[in-house]
């Protein structure tokens, strides 16, 4: 059975990363010499094994989302995932506290109210919601909120007061209090009550005629204590409604604006692209996935949608592309659908993702802005679970061009021993031994530059033109001879100096497609490298 790997046009990193690593490993070489103290010549394997793209990337991701998708015929997709927004009904709507104060007077004159009479003065009216924007609405419930009355009387008698707000409803009724000022000899008579809305309703309809408004029927009753009563008594109420969390809102939403902050899905197969020649996808792809289950039309765009090629500085525009359309289309849910979730999707491909994938990016950055996109006359609702979501797939099937590509990595390395027992070690020659059987239809070019302390370049290890060449497949395919490099490289006393005193190896790699880079290849998943990498010292040690 062919073993599912990852990604095509970075073969030529998985060289680097996963053999030249081993192939130059400082433990192995150590432990080498402190294993020939009878003897001044040995040879070492270092490396026999078979390398696929699974290997690559178990090493060389850095976005965790990154996934490889390989169909039926085993040909391979890189997919990058991110989520580009991601906004909560808190996020959305709020709802503001409601402050506002009324007075209860009296309406007469009387030089005398007995004791055993009274009077009794009826008020009612209606006060509008302050609400978000421009928004209309008709109803709310509430998972938790506070209604506070302060309360003042300047009566100089005892007054009841019976305030029932049909606005507001709990689960055992509409909400009503009565409370008593007594008159003790001093005026104002003060009383502060507070309610608990939990799982209160709230109706802003006025039996259906209006939106935005709230009702409260108050009765006030001046119980007689021989003193006057004045046109000007009155009874002072501060409303304030606060504290409010909605489990849902209806009526006409107006969330206004909302954008969101700039977020990046890294794209690893890049990360260490030199950015030199030309690279290419057939067909690549970004995939934007919408699920929304917000009973509101809502205007998504792009602020930000661009790839970026950190390495060279280059920046590629998608949120201009002609085939990204503005706003994006992003379902909604309707009054019959409360509590579901729909979903919908968009894919941006063409000319604009052609230059974006030749670009080389290592990101992909973004940020939208979201807006309300409903008319007043449109009723609509909002809960406290209402969520809206924007993702991305970046779809790269691993089926394109590839022109004098180029990996470019540095590898902290060292030859020094720390053995105590031995003090010195000369080394006479170092040849190395690789062998690499190369099942993809790449030439892969490499070279590795030493460098010393100071991050000077020394040396090189390979000839100027060494080329790891192409397999032979098939118009479908399949594998009819891999491509070999046999190469064997001594170094002599001299030339070591160099390469005894490195501190870091350069990785300096290449891939070209077929026709010189103009022919589009396909990577399958049985695509892999057989490598024998292996190192024969003569050696001076002193103890």
């Amino acid at each position: 059975m062919r073993k599912k790997i990852t990604l095509l046009l970075v073969s030529c990193y998985l060289i680097t990363s996963q053999c030249t690593k081993d192939y130059f490993d400082s433990e192995k070489l150590e432990a080498a010499a402190n294993r020939i103290e009878w003897s001044p010549e040995f040879a070492i394997p270092l490396v026999y094994g078979s390398y696929s793209v699974d290997d690559l990337l178990s090493n060389a991701s850095e976005n965790a989302q990154s996934v490889v998708q390989t169909n039926a015929q085993n040909f391979i997709t890189l997919v990058y995932k991110g989520e580009v927004a991601s906004l909560d009904a808190q996020d959305l709507f709020i709802l503001p506290d409601q402050n506002f104060s009324k007075d209860v007077p009296s309406g007469i004159n009387l030089p005398l109210l007995p004791s055993g009479d009274s009077i009794v003065v009826p008020f009612s009216f209606s006060e509008s919601f302050n609400s978000t924007q421009n928004s209309q609405l008709d109803s709310i419930r509430l998972n938790s909120g506070l209604l506070r009355l302060n309360l003042s009387s300047s009566f100089k008698h005892n007054v009841r007061l019976h305030i029932s707000i049909p606005s507001l409803v709990s689960p055992t009724g509409i909400i009503e209090r009565t409370v008593n000022l007594n008159y003790s000899g001093s005026i104002p008579v003060q009383e502060t009550i507070e309610i608990d809305l939990s799982n209160t309703l709230v109706d802003l309809t006025n039996q259906g005629n209006s939106t935005n408004q709230l009702l409260f029927d108050i009765q006030v009753v001046v119980q007689g204590s021989g003193n006057a009563v004045s046109n000007s008594d009155k009874i002072a109420i501060d409303f304030a409604i606060e504290e409010l969390n909605f489990k849902h809102v209806f009526g006409f939403l107006d969330v206004g604006g909302f954008s969101s902050e700039q977020d990046t899905i890294p794209i690893s197969i890049f990360s260490s692209a030199q950015g030199i020649g030309t690279f290419s996808i057939a067909n690549p792809s970004v995939k934007f996935i919408f699920e929304n289950s917000i009973g509101l039309p809502m205007d998504i765009s792009f602020q930000t949608l661009e790839g970026r090629n950190t390495n060279t500085g280059q920046n590629i525009n998608l949120s201009t592309s002609p085939e990204l359309p503005s706003p994006l289309p992003v379902p909604y849910v309707f009054s019959n659908q409360v509590g579901e979730v729909v979903s919908d999707s968009f894919t941006l491909q063409g000319p604009t993702m052609a230059n974006f994938i030749n670009n080389q990016p290592n990101q992909l950055v973004y940020a939208v802005n979201a807006q309300t996109a409903s008319s007043a006359n449109q009723s609509n609702f909002i809960l406290d679970t209402s969520k809206l979501k924007v993702k991305a797939e970046l779809k790269m099937p691993l089926e394109g061009t590839a022109d004098i590509f180029g990996i470019y990595d540095t590898i902290p390395l060292s030859l020094e021993s720390s053995s105590d027992s031995i003090r010195n070690i000369d080394i006479l020659s170092l040849t190395l031994k690789s062998i690499i059987k190369n099942e993809f239809p790449i030439d892969f070019g490499i070279q590795l530059y030493v460098l010393d302390q100071n991050e000077i370049i020394t040396d090189s290890l390979f000839d100027a033109n060494t080329l790891i060449p192409s397999a032979q497949v098939s118009a479908n395919g399949e594998l009819i001879a891999p491509g070999v490099l046999d190469l064997e490289i001594t170094k002599t006393e001299a030339e070591l100096e160099n390469i005894q005193q490195m501190k870091q190896i350069i990785i300096k790699a290449s891939a070209t497609t077929a026709g010189g880079g103009t022919q589009n290849v396909k990577i399958y998943s049985d695509y892999k490298f057989n490598v024998q990498l292996g190192v024969k010292s003569k050696i001076l040690t002193s103890f």
